[in-house]
């Protein structure tokens, strides 16, 4: 659901309050339901429920109320259900597709008693069923209602308060959160659905390895040549050395696709439709924040936390006396490295995916062996949740193809196959311990969250093309003013508010005019601050005053603004409102009629107010656009103390501009 949708949804509900009251008593009826609730996704459209609630046009108290009765009727029914059905509810459809967690529900009742109908309402599988196996084991019906109304109590503002605090920051920080929560999102849909794919094929591929080196060793039989060759890395009577040597004419065969057509190789270096694709998605998702998130994954991509990494591994195979495995340690990472400097050579993967995915997936082989099936799973998901996350941030900075990126992955992914495969194959007894493993798990854990803390990220964040251009000063006069975007783009690219000031001078020029621009009747322009953390506790301060709140950044096409300037208002009518004016940075140089003077940079933004306002009992700062009388007092304000001034008016738009230079 794009913004504007949810905009339209939200309009839509305020001007029918009662379909909305409705809506809200429903979703939590339905959530509690038995039958239905097991499929019903009522967390998500609770969390829909209470990002529209902070958009003020419908009470949360009366919300609240709502989800409250919703519930409480919800799972009453569901007793009902489960009392008139008695031990034929497992039987009952859905209930009957799902008997593995009709059994935990059973067992969770059994242990719990009273308390996991407090307890269960927080369980999201068990949540619609407890009620149900209550009234199945025919608890007594004052202890249940008793129980379900307190969870309720509970359950209610709870389930309704975390939507509520991501549509606060989507509506009044939205340029600072919006987009980086929506990256946060579209990351953990795609690795969730990786996850689901490779946990598949892992679970489908497991039985049958042991049938698979059964079929190698027929087929070797039956084909001498190359029989042979599978022959050598089945067979642990074999020598290392012949080993290694079927292995690396394996890894001359596989490196052979990096090269092995023309169309492959340009296909590497170029960027497809798809890229484009996902470059023009993860523009829509650019933000100083998003930038930041992308940088900090990209921190374990970096040469010196790879090489670190290697270091730590040489470390605990030598400690351990492993010396068949450091053989094979070795070996492999000769050869990733030779095919990384002969792939770097030719620019194809510059960002060392080939070298990092093989390293952590050696890691991972190290962390598992002897393991079980469920541990090995749990290991490796971490791993393929790792590496996905460094390949999304990879392609967020526009620095390489997705193609070279699955390339070398598969390329990794089949080689480390190969080498534990072999490895197990010819050599008896496990690697490490399970305690050891353990142990040196939670090693890595805590280095990759010091990592994270103490390495400043050096990564590489996307930067837009955007030429600069020299422009002379009538032609901005009479035409490019007028050509220049008429609205910021704020959370994904939304038009936002109308830009209605052009400024043309240095940096240092605009703050020495603002610093000067003052008087009895209109108080000093003062330059705003980075919120603070105290500044955003302030919200939960019902006696906070306009002074005390956090003044947000906000975005225009990625960027946020390069000047924030401030002014209070003392008047007593005013007294709960700031005016500010932001600028931006266009890509245009402005070139004046007098040879001598430089050329100068020219800025667009907007003049708006701030002004408190109050939503269950959170104070917030919300931005305003100035009406016309008031925008043509700060207009003459402005013109008295700047010489060069125009005031134009933009038909298209039905927008004044002034127009500023020095």
């Amino acid at each position: 659901m794009n913004d504007s949708l949810a905009m339209s949804i939200f309009a839509w509900l305020g001007e029918h309050p009662i379909l909305a009251g409705f809506f809200i008593f429903f979703v939590a009826l339905v959530e509690s339901l038995a039958v239905v609730g097991i499929f019903v996704p009522g967390i998500a459209l609770m969390l829909v429920i209470g990002a529209y609630l902070a958009t003020g046009q419908f009470s949360f108290f009366t919300a609240v109320l709502l989800t409250f009765l919703g519930a409480v009727v919800g799972d009453s029914i569901s007793f009902y259900i489960g009392g008139r059905f008695k031990d034929k509810l497992s039987s009952i459809w859905p209930i009957s597709h799902y008997p593995e967690t009709f059994q935990k529900g059973i067992v969770f009742f059994k242990r719990h008693g009273s308390k996991s109908i407090v307890l269960g309402r927080f369980i999201g599988p068990l949540r619609a069923l407890i009620p149900a196996i209550a009234g199945m084991f025919q608890m007594p019906q004052k202890q249940f209602f008793f129980s379900n109304i307190l969870s309720a109590l509970i359950w209610a503002p709870a389930v309704l308060l975390p939507g509520y605090a991501i549509g606060l920051s989507l509506e009044f920080a939205g340029d600072i959160a919006g987009r980086l929560i929506l990256l946060i999102l579209f990351i953990s849909i795609v690795l969730w659905v990786i996850f689901i794919f490779l946990r598949f094929i892992y679970l489908y591929l497991l039985p049958r390895f042991d049938d698979g080196v059964v079929y190698l060793l027929k087929w070797s039989l039956k084909h001498p040549l190359p029989g042979k060759a599978s022959n050598i890395l089945l067979d642990k009577k074999y020598s290392d050395k012949k080993v290694f040597g079927v292995l690396l004419f394996l890894s001359v065969l596989l490196s052979s696709l990096f090269f092995v057509t023309p169309e492959l190789f340009y296909t590497i270096e170029n960027k497809s439709n798809v890229d484009i694709l996902l470059r023009n998605l993860f523009s829509t998702l650019n933000s100083p924040a998003s930038n930041q998130f992308m940088a900090t994954i990209l921190n374990f991509t970096e040469l010196k936390w790879l090489l670190f990494l290697s270091f730590f591994t040489l470390v605990v195979i030598v400690w351990k006396k492993q010396i068949t495995l450091l053989r094979y340690f070795l070996f492999t990472a000769a050869i990733i490295l030779l095919l990384q400097l002969i792939l770097y050579s030719f620019g194809i993967d510059s960002n060392n995916n080939l070298s990092k995915t093989s390293l952590y997936l050696f890691l991972t082989f190290l962390l598992t062996s002897n393991s079980s099936p469920k541990r090995k799973l749990l290991i490796y998901s971490f791993c393929y949740t790792l590496l996905m996350a460094t390949i999304i941030a990879h392609l967020y900075n526009n620095n390489t193809s997705l193609f070279s990126l699955a390339l070398t992955s598969s390329f990794s992914f089949i080689w480390i196959i190969i080498i534990a495969s072999t490895y197990h194959l010819h050599v008896n007894g496990g690697l490490l311990t399970v305690q050891f493993q353990n142990k040196m798990g939670i090693m890595l854990l805590l280095f990759m969250i010091i990592n994270i803390i103490v390495t400043p990220s050096s990564a590489p964040v996307p930067i837009k093309q955007n030429n600069n251009l020299t422009v002379e000063y009538f032609t901005w006069e009479k035409h490019l003013w007028k050509n220049l975007p008429d609205h910021r783009l704020g959370f994904i690219n939304k038009t936002k508010h109308p830009f209605n000031i052009q400024w043309i001078g240095s940096k240092h020029d605009i703050i020495s005019t603002m610093d000067t621009i003052s008087s009895s009747e209109y108080p000093k322009w003062i330059i705003s601050s980075p919120p603070k953390f105290s500044n955003i506790l302030q919200i939960l301060n019902p006696q906070a005053n306009i002074s005390s709140l956090a003044i947000y950044p906000h975005l225009h096409n990625g960027v946020y603004e390069q000047l924030r300037f401030i002014r209070y208002n003392n008047t007593e009518n005013l007294s709960n409102e700031i005016i500010v004016l932001r600028l931006w940075q266009t890509r245009f140089n402005i070139k004046q009629f007098d040879p001598e003077k430089i050329e100068k940079k020219l800025w667009q933004g907007t003049i708006t107010k701030l002004i408190i306002e109050n939503r269950a009992g959170v104070k917030v700062l919300r931005t305003r656009l100035l009406n016309k009388v008031e925008f043509m007092k700060e207009v003459v304000f402005l013109k008295s103390f700047i010489i060069e001034t125009r005031l134009k008016y933009n038909k298209k738009e039905n927008i004044q501009v002034l127009l500023l230079s020095h």
